[in-house]
């Protein structure tokens, strides 16, 4: 697929059918990731890949709000980083997102990404807290997304144009 044409497909899916992602398909996301840019080469992102059912419905629990989908996904991936590695360890993990996003369409897949840096399990523990401690995750290690990988269930027409993007010409 082109890469404008993986620009123009992708879009968030939440609902997934039951079948498996392929081995083959896992192995080029890694490899995509491999290449995800980081600031000064400093690679502070380590990527949990998790295909057990009963790990993704905990992951499913690790927001209140806009997580719940997750419990549908047959694989998802956590986007961690070691923030004494470098200090832009968040941008590193979002980039490597949307590496992964565009992977993703590009194997004919879909994904929709959930925030966790920032966001809480529950009054008194983060959604990091959570997943540190459900996947025995290093406490300095900082999670920022989750990505839930799947073949879509419904019909993929094709991502939302920014229409508010603005875009100014300079020179």
């Amino acid at each position: 697929m082109d890469l404008n044409d993986v620009f123009r497909q992708r879009q968030s899916v939440r609902n997934f059918t039951n079948q498996p992602i392929e081995q083959i398909k896992i192995e080029a996301l890694k490899e995509a990731l491999r290449y995800a840019p980081s600031s000064k080469a400093q690679f502070p992102c380590l990527f949990y890949f998790v295909k057990d059912p009963v790990i993704i419905s905990q992951l499913a629990q690790s927001k209140p709000h806009g997580a719940t989908f997750l419990e549908k996904a047959p694989f998802v991936i956590v986007f961690a980083a070691d923030p004494e590695i470098s200090d832009v360890w968040i941008e590193d993990t979002s980039i490597a997102t949307t590496y992964a996003m565009l992977e993703v369409t590009n194997l004919g897949l879909g994904s929709c990404w959930v925030q966790i840096h920032n966001r809480f399990y529950n009054d008194k523990t983060t959604s990091e807290d959570f997943i540190r401690s459900l996947l025995q995750i290093e406490d300095k290690m900082r999670i920022t997304s989750l990505l839930a990988v799947g073949y879509p269930a419904e019909n993929i027409n094709g991502g939302q144009k920014n229409i508010y993007a603005n875009i100014i010409h300079v020179g």
